[in-house]
């Protein structure tokens, strides 16, 4: 038996599995698309924060996770030492600052 791909007209816009949804997550629009939301976390103190990514575009436009670690600053210690990881599942109070 062939495996055939799913069709995504298919599955809906209220499918649990959702095939616009079911993206990697490389740039902030990525994850305005998806819907998720990203945690940042500060190595240098071990400070999380979970933002939406509709706010950083307005602030750093939409620019790639991997430069926009250049740009952030942990508020508590202000170091600029960190990563940016998106959340696994959309997020259900979606959009969020």
């Amino acid at each position: 038996m062939l495996l055939e791909p799913f069709n995504a007209e298919e599955l809906g816009a209220d499918s649990p599995i959702n095939p616009y949804r079911i993206t990697l997550i490389n740039t902030l629009y990525d994850a305005c698309k998806g819907q998720r939301a990203l945690w940042i976390l500060c190595f240098a103190c071990g400070h999380a924060a979970r933002v939406s990514p509709t706010w950083l575009v307005g602030k750093f436009g939409d620019r790639t996770l991997t430069e926009l670690r250049y740009y952030i600053r942990c508020r508590r210690c202000r170091e600029r030492w960190g990563v940016i990881i998106p959340e696994d599942h959309p997020s259900s109070d979606w959009p969020r600052r």
